[in-house]
């Protein structure tokens, strides 16, 4: 995105933001959804308590932030980029309201992005975290 945000073409803008959503629909969801189900599983089946094991809590926890910040900001700003520069008045276009969401929308995708990576280093090495 921020190559094509890069061009000032909003034609590119626009295919890549649609690339995007698509790949969240086809990869990025069910991904998550699959670690979330079969991470459960696994820590059932190895008799681990889940809101008692620090690392598995709180790797739900950080899931869980990323999933609400995708649901809640990510999407409707990939929606809003998508909106925006699918209108072919390029002439007018408004530069720096997109900039403006565009930067919202990196901000947010870097959060996401850091959540399932911090969980990740938890699981891997089984953090002792104390939990409620």
């Amino acid at each position: 995105m921020r190559v094509a945000v890069k061009a000032r073409d909003l034609k590119i803008i626009c295919h890549s933001i649609k690339a995007v959503i698509r790949s969240d629909q086809i990869f990025n969801i069910p991904a998550m959804v699959m670690i979330t189900t079969f991470g459960i599983f696994a820590a059932v089946v190895g008799k681990h308590p889940l809101l008692r094991t620090g690392w598995i809590f709180w790797s739900l926890i950080l899931l869980t932030i990323s999933g609400f910040v995708f649901g809640r900001k990510i999407s409707p700003l990939q929606k809003k980029i998508y909106t925006l520069t699918s209108v072919p008045e390029e002439n007018n276009f408004d530069w720096p309201y997109f900039r403006k969401v565009f930067i919202e929308w990196e901000k947010w995708v870097l959060v996401a992005f850091l959540m399932p990576v911090i969980a990740f280093i938890l699981m891997i090495l089984k953090v002792p975290a104390k939990t409620f």
